[in-house]
């Protein structure tokens, strides 16, 4: 096993160049493991591979927004989609370096994925707005219900597919010994996920989906356009809010697209607000029933129309037959 304290060393000295930035990425690397020669090796070719990526332009089908024939925007079949919780510093991370494992930022693993980033894994195309069997969601993900998540796509393009290979969770590696000891238990293995050896760069990022609470942040949208130029963005719902690869779109057509969507989002929650205020009432309703049968069991039928008039509300004509005259006018009725 080679040491920790030589990890570091051992990867700079493989790694070529004075790229002060490749440096920098690396010298941020927490190891916490004894790891073989063999998977040093393997971690090596797969942090220059991405280090190679991340310094290409890449071409327009990387950031390509596949719309169906109603142009309703879709997942194609392995498409990699990981969300996560809305956060400026989330943001900020994956806008300077991309997804990448969390040991790449100092930061110990906390599943079993050790040097991974955990992915969902479309198996099949699929509707935006309407994941189902063939993209499996979790509660990371802005899909479903109203929330402020997001999601960052990637496109599978042949361009970084020697990036997208090293896919741990896939069964050609389960012979592997330089995986072993880096993925998880296999029966954490799923077709539904996909764990990345590193990561990927900003640049393999093509779009970004957005939980409906995010629409109503201007300054949000403003943020996620400015740090990813080239990416889409859609609402969870299928609102397309910018694209650039189906057709040329001005500015003003952007802020058109996103003043729908988030129209649309304060439409529903306006919905979901008055069903709210629909059951409290009904609540209320119910708590003033049970209060006025209590009164009725416990209170003479002076005190009972004296506790309505005190209330604002009209003295029922079944109690008024039941008070005296000097009952009435003591209530100045």
């Amino acid at each position: 096993m080679i040491k920790n304290r030589f990890l570091i060393s051992f990867l700079i000295q493989l790694i070529h160049g004075d790229n002060v930035r490749d440096k920098d990425f690396l010298n941020n690397i927490l190891f916490d493991r004894e790891l073989s020669e063999e998977q040093v090796k393997l971690l090596n070719s797969q942090i220059r591979k991405f280090l190679s990526i991340r310094a290409l332009k890449l071409d327009g089908i990387q950031y390509q927004l596949y719309l169906d024939d109603n142009k309703r925007p879709y997942f194609t079949k392995d498409t990699l989609v990981y969300g996560t919780e809305y956060s400026e510093e989330v943001v900020d991370n994956i806008a300077k370096e991309g997804l990448i494992a969390s040991e790449f930022n100092g930061i110990p693993k906390v599943d079993e994925n050790y040097y991974c980033v955990t992915f969902k894994k479309v198996s099949s195309d699929v509707l935006i707005s309407s994941p189902g069997k063939n993209f499996v969601i979790d509660d990371k993900m802005p899909f479903g219900k109203i929330n402020d998540r997001i999601a960052f796509v990637v496109n599978p393009s042949s361009k970084i597919g020697g990036l997208l290979y090293y896919d741990l969770m896939d069964s050609k590696f389960d012979l592997r010994a330089d995986v072993k000891g880096i993925i998880g238990r296999q029966k954490q293995r799923n077709l539904s996920s996909s764990a990345l050896l590193v990561g990927v760069p900003k640049n393999c990022i093509s779009g970004i989906v957005l939980g409906d609470r995010l629409l109503l942040e201007d300054k949000i949208i403003n943020k996620l356009e400015r740090l990813f130029p080239l990416a889409y963005i859609v609402s969870s719902s299928g609102e397309v809010i910018r694209d650039r690869s189906n057709k040329i779109v001005v500015e003003d057509f952007d802020r058109v697209s996103f003043s729908s969507a988030k129209r649309g989002t304060e439409l529903k929650l306006m919905k979901i607000d008055n069903k709210n205020l629909e059951e409290e009432n009904k609540k209320l309703k119910r708590d003033f029933k049970k209060i006025i049968n209590s009164i009725k069991d416990n209170t003479s039928y002076y005190n009972q129309a004296k506790i309505y008039r005190e209330l604002g509300y009209n003295v029922p004509k079944g109690l008024l037959k039941n008070l005296t005259k000097e009952e009435i006018r003591s209530l100045d009725m």
